[in-house]
């Protein structure tokens, strides 16, 4: 009975020695006593430790998960919502009375002038273009959502991938054709990466053996051993320079911060007094974190200094806690997400990289590197001008985890976006709705002041 009372003879105390219990370190320590005295008393340890350990936490960090992949969700939401949103504000300020409802280039390169200016005209140019997929020459408000995912393209030059002997004899074709497919291929580059190892290798073997052969015809070998004394000799003198040099420091520090020069005591000093303590702080909290034995540490602290010590034991436990099953739920979210994708849009590693080609005319590239403004005229004679040699620009930019989502989750973007047209529907005509109503009240009012008006006069 006096070894059950040891952690049960206060309500304080059952309290602590319980929520120690819910860490498992003095299991099945403080379960002995009782067991011992009874054997049914392990049914109220084993109830306690099921539903608190394996089912209280467990709940804990599958509640973590599911809030955080829907904050992560509805982060998703809110971010393709936002973007929309600056697009509808940004159309709305560059259209103009000729053209309400469409962008035209000038005002485009303007946009972009602002948001990148180390952009060239060539790749603003690019962009317009990729974004007109009407082949209009100007950009609608549904073209013009797009201009997040096209703003982030890096664009280059593409050589003509047609090889010069395409059109050669045929015995020639077939040699030329098969040297093409080896030098093209990935085995060929391992084996020049390997020659080019290889020849390394044998350049530094070569002249090692020229250098020593030359030293010992010289000098012997004792000039060898006498080289290689001078060299640990200087190596040793330059980290003497530096040593003292850091000592030197340390004592003009020292004299400046603590008012004296003596190197070993502001040393000691500043390590006890910041590094021995950090270090030791660190260790502790984390075998807290650890849980193993912390309690220990608890009774410690709460016998030379106050019993409410306890308290901030407990909280950092709790806090860890909630900390390691967010980063767990942080994990766990990124992972099943790669898999969810994996199995509903393909692998994401291969899908990783965004390519758009876009194929520019002689005149465009002219136009690029002039200061003219485009004519509506040039860009739909060469867009509808098939027969005329183009230079290809290929734009490639990594896919970002809102890039991942778009197509993750494609259906529910489209619930979203069909919701916010709806409401923006209604929006809109309620504000229609008060402006003829508002004419309505003044043409009222106006009415009744012509007919008071008639019949003063009369």
């Amino acid at each position: 009975m006096k070894c059950i009372l040891q952690y049960f003879s206060t309500l304080q105390g059952s309290f602590v020695n319980l929520f120690v219990l819910l860490t498992t370190a003095n299991f099945p320590d403080i379960m002995m006593p009782a067991y011992a005295a009874s054997r049914w008393s392990a049914i109220f340890f084993i109830v306690f430790l099921i539903i608190h350990l394996y089912f209280i936490m467990n709940m804990t960090l599958a509640v973590v998960y599911e809030t955080f992949t829907w904050i992560e969700k509805d982060k998703f939401r809110k971010l393709l919502l936002h973007r929309r949103k600056a697009c509808q504000h940004a159309f709305h300020l560059l259209v103009n009375r000729a053209h309400p409802t469409r962008i035209s280039f000038r005002h485009f390169e303007g946009l972009m002038r602002h948001l990148k200016p180390k952009t060239c005209r060539r790749d603003i140019y690019l962009m317009f273009k990729t974004l007109d997929s009407s082949k209009t020459g100007y950009l609608t408000l549904d073209e013009f959502y797009q201009v997040y995912e096209v703003e982030a393209l890096n664009w280059k030059a593409q050589k003509n991938e047609t090889p010069w002997f395409s059109e050669s004899c045929s015995p020639f074709l077939e040699i030329f054709s098969s040297i093409h497919q080896l030098v093209v291929s990935k085995w060929f580059n391992y084996l020049i990466i390997v020659v080019i190892i290889a020849n390394g290798i044998w350049q530094i073997i070569e002249a090692a053996e020229i250098s020593v052969t030359h030293h010992i015809k010289s000098t012997g070998t004792a000039g060898s051993w006498v080289a290689v004394g001078f060299i640990v000799g200087y190596i040793s003198k330059q980290a003497a320079d530096v040593k003292r040099a850091q000592k030197r420091l340390f004592r003009v520090k020292a004299k400046a911060l603590y008012g004296c020069s003596k190197t070993k005591g502001v040393l000691n000093t500043v390590f006890r007094k910041y590094l021995y303590h950090l270090w030791c702080l660190t260790v502790t909290l984390f075998e807290l974190m650890v849980v193993n034995n912390w309690f220990i540490i608890m009774d410690g602290y709460a016998n030379v200094a106050t019993e409410w010590s306890r308290i901030y034991f407990m909280l950092f436990y709790v806090v860890t806690m909630v900390v390691i099953n967010i980063i767990i739920a942080f994990i766990l979210e990124a992972f099943l997400f790669r898999i969810q994708y994996k199995q509903k849009m393909g692998d994401m590693d291969k899908d990783s990289l965004v390519r758009v080609d876009v194929s520019l005319t002689q005149a465009e590239v002219n136009f690029c590197n002039s200061q003219s403004n485009l004519s509506v005229s040039l860009l739909t004679h060469a867009t509808h001008n098939l027969n005329e040699q183009r230079i290809l620009f290929r734009g490639t930019r990594t896919r970002t985890k809102f890039s991942f989502s778009l197509k993750m989750y494609a259906d529910e973007v489209k619930c979203w976006l069909q919701q916010v047209e709806n409401e923006e529907r209604e929006q809109r005509e309620e504000l229609l709705r008060r402006i003829q109503d508002q004419a309505h009240s003044r043409q009222q009012t106006s009415t009744s002041r012509d007919r008071s008006c008639r019949s003063f006069s009369m």
